[in-house]
């Protein structure tokens, strides 16, 4: 599936080629569950779950609040994107809570389950 996005400020036109890769919830979701494969297969072969798999538990949950806090993609939260500030690292942007408590806790609720 290909788009166009035509940039109104540069007036120029940008294919999927250009701008890069274009991910929908399920692209996301599956590479959520790719990142967590080897923490599985060391709790089928082993029996056990070791701190190996931390870096990829990171991934996870940033892949997680990025869905939801960035991409809109929860319909709970709604439409909303708070966008890194290009200043901070993105990190330490994803954890930022620019809104009410309330928010925040839906928002931790739904990417608990994602």
């Amino acid at each position: 599936l290909g788009f166009t996005q035509i940039s109104p400020r540069e007036r120029k036109l940008f294919t999927k080629e250009d701008v890069g890769y274009v991910f929908s919830h399920d692209n996301l979701f599956d590479r959520m569950c790719m990142t967590l494969g080897g923490r599985v297969a060391e709790s089928v072969v082993f029996n056990r779950i070791t701190t190996g798999a931390q870096d990829d538990l990171e991934k996870v949950t940033k892949s997680a609040y990025a869905q939801v806090k960035m991409y809109g993609m929860n319909e709970r939260v709604g439409p909303l994107s708070f966008a890194p500030d290009p200043g901070l690292e993105v990190d330490a942007e994803l954890y930022k809570k620019p809104y009410s408590s309330m928010l925040q806790n839906a928002i931790d609720q739904v990417c608990g389950c994602v």
